[in-house]
């Protein structure tokens, strides 16, 4: 009878058996991109991926940062646009938008990143200028109903 360390071999004899014997399957090897091309991760281990903007020294905390706070940006342009923030978010979107932008041109990263917060900023830049022109045609039509009563007053 042998022990649980030991196992027979074909001489008959018991051997102490390795850590990771024969028996025991092989660990998986990388998968292998089917496309042809490497994609984020494909590439062997300690190569960098030129396509990835994580392994060029940026840090995947910072890119997943200005990643997540583009979409808050785009949120807040898309909240000021159709009035529920109003001018507000509108210009939340447009300065925190050009912050990100500003953060991502001076790190060197990929526009991609900040995609978002182009969009958000154009969003935010655009109601302001929409409620600009509410404002300055509300404010002519003030003028003309004043110039209007003051030439007649009696006839309202």
């Amino acid at each position: 009878m042998s022990t649980p360390n030991t196992s027979p071999d074909a001489s008959g004899q018991g051997s102490q058996q390795p850590g990771w014997s024969s028996q025991q399957p092989t660990p998986p090897a990388q998968p292998q991109n089917p496309y042809g091309q490497p994609g984020y991760g494909q590439m062997p281990y300690g190569q960098p991926d030129p396509a990835s903007p994580y392994d060029q020294g940026y840090g995947y905390v910072t890119v997943e940062k200005l990643r997540s706070n583009s979409t808050w940006v785009l949120v807040l342009g898309i909240l000021g646009i159709i009035q529920i923030l109003g001018i507000i978010g509108a210009i939340a979107a447009w300065v925190w938008g050009n912050s990100l932008i500003k953060q991502a041109r001076d790190a060197g990263l990929p526009e991609d990143v900040v995609q978002n917060a182009k969009i958000g900023k154009i969003l935010g830049i655009i109601e302001v200028a929409l409620t600009g022109v509410c404002l300055l045609l509300l404010l002519v039509l003030v003028a003309i109903g004043a110039f209007a009563f003051s030439q007649n007053p009696g006839a309202y």
